[in-house]
């Protein structure tokens, strides 16, 4: 219950928690200030006083969720094999997505929540978390494992595997009878054709649990 003994920073995050909840249990479709407030026992008023507006309240869920990938991927196991480094990245981002279907979608703008669509600068929300994957592909590029450039690895990385999980998060993909297969040989490919030789990517693919 949010009541004027809870501190506003605490009030901010039961609201933004409240959102998120609802968001992965109903997607965006169903969140209104009247549906988020009624969650927490109060009244829409709340997200006003707190955020000013529902526009304001949509940026903080999606820092939640940037911030909880982010925390996912920190806790990514570091070895000594770089392609193994990545596969694992993209597995756990394949896997936070899965879980969290409608505040992935939402984060990526692929979903918009009370009608709201982020636009311009907005769209840069997260890109401290996207800058993890950048980070390995300048490592590999170090390493001479990709022959392509950090900026052109990363971009082409992200484009694959955010494009292959949009497409199975939106069910274009059910009849796929093993969609981790499916996905793992989209990565390896994708990792081939950055230069990485073929037998090093399968090997340490193979790696993984």
């Amino acid at each position: 219950m949010v009541t004027s003994l809870i501190k506003q920073h605490d009030r901010r995050q039961i609201l933004t928690l409240a959102a998120v909840e609802l968001l992965e249990e109903d997607g965006p479709n169903a969140m209104t200030a009247r549906k988020i407030t009624t969650k927490i026992g109060g009244t829409s008023i709340l997200i006003y006083r707190e955020f000013g507006s529902m526009t304001n309240l949509v940026s903080s869920v999606i820092d939640y969720g940037f911030l909880q990938l982010l925390q996912i991927l920190q806790q990514t196991p570091n070895t000594n094999n770089i392609l193994l480094n990545i596969w694992n990245v993209t597995c756990n981002v394949r896997e936070f997505a899965l879980v969290h279907r409608h505040l992935y979608a939402v984060m990526f703008a692929a979903e918009s929540i009370g009608g709201y669509q982020r636009s311009g600068e907005e769209l840069e929300q997260g890109i401290e978390t996207l800058k993890f994957l950048h980070n390995l592909c300048s490592e590999a590029v170090k390493e001479k494992v990709f022959t392509q450039t950090t900026h052109h690895a990363t971009q082409f990385i992200w484009a694959t595997m955010h494009g292959r999980l949009m497409l199975e998060l939106a069910g274009y993909l059910s009849k796929d009878k093993e969609p981790m297969k499916s996905y793992k040989d989209i990565i390896t490919t994708s990792l081939i054709g950055l230069g990485a030789e073929a037998d090093l990517v399968n090997q340490a693919i193979s790696l993984k649990a």
